[in-house]
């Protein structure tokens, strides 16, 4: 329906926000630059939208938790990139 009515930017700038205050809330950013913080949790938000959308708007054939793994993997894989290049 957010699609067909073409609110669904309103939808995603929600979203957005609330993965912000989110990661903020939970993430330890001290091994991090500010940059790497802001386009991150960007990447993430825009990533986590867009599975969840796809999931939604597919028929969800696929297995919740079969999501909530992939999104945790793509989460810590690319913590773990970062990590490494302020490392070295």
């Amino acid at each position: 329906m957010a699609v067909n009515k073409h609110y669904e930017a309103i939808i995603q700038n929600i979203f957005d926000k609330n993965m912000t205050e989110f990661y903020d809330q939970t993430m330890d950013w001290s091994q991090f630059t500010a940059i790497q913080r802001k386009y991150w949790v960007k990447f993430m938000s825009a990533g986590v939208y867009a599975i969840w959308r796809e999931w939604l708007i597919s028929g969800q054939t696929e297995n919740i938790n079969d999501i909530h793994v992939l999104l945790a993997d793509f989460q810590i894989s690319t913590l773990t990139a970062l990590r490494n290049e302020t490392t070295n």
